[in-house]
């Protein structure tokens, strides 16, 4: 294990188009799946997300996406506490914040 995906990376990752979803599985492919790693934050702010889409939504349509986002279901100290203590680079777009955190590895494969 070596990456550790971000909410935003398991997103897009998720929606399976676009092409940050091509950039990032063309990078991911070059690797064994068993390089990647996937925090229970990251998985807890997927839950968190798909709960709020429910609440909100207004038909049956929206009611079923958001349960369906259920199936894999301020965190991001948390997840850079992990990458870390494991030695891992943590892939995110999300520099501005992650950035801040002395000593952690980050890289956005979406580009």
């Amino acid at each position: 294990m070596k990456y550790l995906l971000d909410t935003d990376h398991l997103s897009i990752l998720q929606r399976k188009a676009g092409q940050d979803y091509t950039n990032l599985s063309t990078r991911m492919a070059q690797y064994a799946l068993s390089d990647f790693a996937v925090s229970i934050v990251t998985f807890q702010e997927q839950m968190l997300g798909s709960h709020t889409y429910i609440n909100r939504a207004n038909n049956l349509e929206q009611l079923v996406k958001g349960y369906e986002r259920i199936q894999l279901g301020k965190m991001d100290a948390r997840i850079a506490a992990i990458a870390l203590c494991r030695g891992l680079i943590l892939l995110t777009r999300n520099h501005q914040d992650f950035s801040k955190v002395s000593g952690l590895l980050i890289e956005n494969w979406t580009v």
